[in-house]
């Protein structure tokens, strides 16, 4: 897509674990499945010199908050990191951030939240958590669902870009 645009978007960066970074859980007193270590780590962990869980809530609030402002009554994709996602799953669904709530989200899954504005309040209208890669055809060729693949717009962290992609008559 030579035709894109790029800006950069920090805001979608997964949360600071600060002296952890790059450290492996079951050193810091985890287990190393995946479940049981990384994600308990990532709900459980005080980090030193780290982002604490509630201020990445509140940066996630605010990011999508203004995202929303942003790109209203768009369709965007947000590539971004399965801590950040596991953690706006939570927000979007009004869910306590703890690891009893989380849903770790896999390589090569998508989750889809069609989102909408009432009393100033952010809410989900429909959603897909967690739905492999491979199973979207699927859900578009279902004439049941909402067309989820007409995107204008894709927000990629890991690279730290946003850029516009039309994808209409494709």
């Amino acid at each position: 897509y030579p035709h894109m645009k790029v800006e950069s978007d920090t805001k979608w960066r997964e949360r600071s674990f600060g002296k952890h970074e790059g450290k492996c859980v079951e050193d810091l007193g985890y287990g190393l499945d995946y479940k049981s270590g990384l994600v308990r780590h990532f709900y459980e962990c005080a980090c030193p010199n780290g982002e604490p869980m509630l201020q990445f809530i509140d940066r996630i609030a605010k990011t999508i908050k203004r995202t929303y402002d942003t790109y209203n009554n768009q369709r965007i994709v947000i590539h971004t990191h399965g801590g950040f996602i596991m953690a706006a799953i939570n927000y979007l669904l009004k869910e306590e951030p703890t690891f009893k709530n989380s849903r770790p989200h896999k390589n090569g899954h998508v989750s889809f939240f069609h989102l909408v504005k009432t009393d100033g309040k952010i809410g989900v209208q429909y959603s897909l958590i967690n739905v492999p890669c491979s199973k979207l055809v699927g859900y578009r060729n279902n004439n049941d669902q909402p067309p989820y693949f007409e995107f204008k717009t894709l927000v990629d962290v890991t690279l730290g870009n946003i850029e516009n992609l039309t994808t209409e008559g494709q």
